[in-house]
């Protein structure tokens, strides 16, 4: 059950930094191709893979710690985590249905390019929200100081942080943009 909950953070943390890497050049700095658009949709499938695998090996610990160490189950960093993982899986979701059909339509252009603001507030969101989902419950799996802390205080401290991210990259993106498109005007 570790071994699959490692290997699906790894799995989801791996290819999701890297597809975040990748999509952060083509927003900033270049033009998608169908190499990227490829790479993309590639690497999108071993963050599914690890998302599969937390869910699976996740429901495993809790049938474990049923049987065999039911206070573990009163732990609130686990409600926590169970809910944030929830939301990334919604947000997989939305950069499936979302984000990757909106990559391979800018084929040839930055990603932001043409877009309407709220169809790039919404990309850039999207994100964030990926991005945070990830690493907080990696790091509330390996902090345990965090083991008492009530469910309603991470998950406070997790809003406001893809709130504080996603309006810090909100902002650098409004002024890169007007930066870029004042150039060419």
């Amino acid at each position: 059950m570790k071994l699959g909950h490692f290997a699906g953070i790894i799995f989801g943390i791996g290819a999701a930094t890297l597809l975040d890497f990748i999509i952060l050049r083509f927003v900033v700095l270049g033009r998608i191709l169908p190499s990227v658009i490829r790479i993309v949709e590639f690497s999108s499938k071993f963050v599914t893979v690890g998302l599969v695998l937390l869910w699976l090996s996740g429901v495993g610990f809790f049938v474990y710690y049923g049987f065999y160490d039911p206070s573990k189950l009163s732990n609130p960093k686990l409600v926590a985590k169970v809910i944030i993982v929830g939301v990334l899986t919604v947000n997989a979701f939305f950069i499936h249905c979302f984000v990757l059909p909106q990559i391979s339509e800018q084929l040839g252009r930055r990603l932001l390019d043409g877009l309407s603001q709220f169809h790039c507030t919404l990309l850039l969101m999207i994100g964030t929200i990926s991005v945070i989902s990830w690493y907080v419950p990696l790091v509330l799996g390996i902090v345990s100081q965090l083991n008492n802390v009530a469910a309603e205080r991470i998950l406070a401290d997790y809003s406001m942080l893809v709130i504080l991210v996603n309006l810090a990259i909100q902002t650098v993106m409004v002024i890169y943009l007007y930066g870029t498109n004042s150039q060419r005007g």
